[in-house]
């Protein structure tokens, strides 16, 4: 079985329709969208291909019409962006988001995952550095063998953690015998990202000028 996991997409539908691997089930960590020049039609195409999606900080703030927690740095472009993103989406894509998931076990060929956007112990808006101690905290807090988590848009790989971003996408295949051939991460488009999470190419261009209180 071969898997494919992403995260923060962020209204980006030409890195999402770019995903040229082949997979039997596709994992969305959250953040569908905000920040991208299409959030419906991302919407749309992750909920339509995906078999789980999580919710991210940016779905549930564009959901709820509440950011009160996201911090003073991104706080300008991201009320912004979340205004034009809620003119996007419909009332019915609004809920949508609202009633995703903050977390999801799963098992595949005897091994157990727990997925979520950030952290078990704060779903939304937890963060810790690759190497950090807290891990060990976090997996303690889970019955799986593999936590996977996005939102930090820095991926890496340790003993039982895989974090995703947009740019990433990670596969856990088997060959013909059942046995486990692991994580490998693949471009999920050969553009560069910035920090948002946006890929610099045409979505760029496309993306209506947003004007907001300075």
């Amino acid at each position: 079985m071969r898997i494919l996991i992403l995260s923060d997409i962020h209204g980006n539908l030409d890195a999402f329709k770019a995903i040229c691997e082949t997979y039997d089930e596709l994992w969305v960590l959250g953040d569908i969208v905000n920040y991208g020049p299409e959030p419906r039609e991302t919407l749309q195409a992750v909920m339509a291909a995906a078999s789980v999606v999580i919710q991210g900080n940016h779905d549930h703030a564009v959901g709820h019409d509440d950011d009160t927690r996201w911090s003073a740095g991104l706080r300008e472009v991201a009320e912004a962006t979340r205004r034009f993103t809620s003119a996007q989406l419909s009332a019915q894509q609004k809920a949508c988001l609202r009633d995703l998931p903050l977390n999801a076990r799963l098992e595949r060929e005897g091994t157990l995952f727990h997925l979520v956007h950030a952290t078990p112990s704060d779903p939304h808006y937890g963060r810790l550095d690759r190497d950090s101690d807290e891990w060990a905290v976090e997996l303690e807090q889970i019955n799986a063998d593999v936590l996977l988590v996005g939102h930090s848009h820095v991926p890496f790989v340790r003993s039982r953690v895989a974090a995703l971003c947009a740019g990433q996408a990670s596969g856990r295949e088997q060959d013909s015998h059942g046995r486990h051939c692991g994580f490998g991460r693949n471009s999920l488009h050969q553009a560069a990202c910035d920090g948002l999470g946006q890929i610099v190419c045409d979505p760029i261009r496309r993306f209506r000028p947003i004007r907001w209180q300075s």
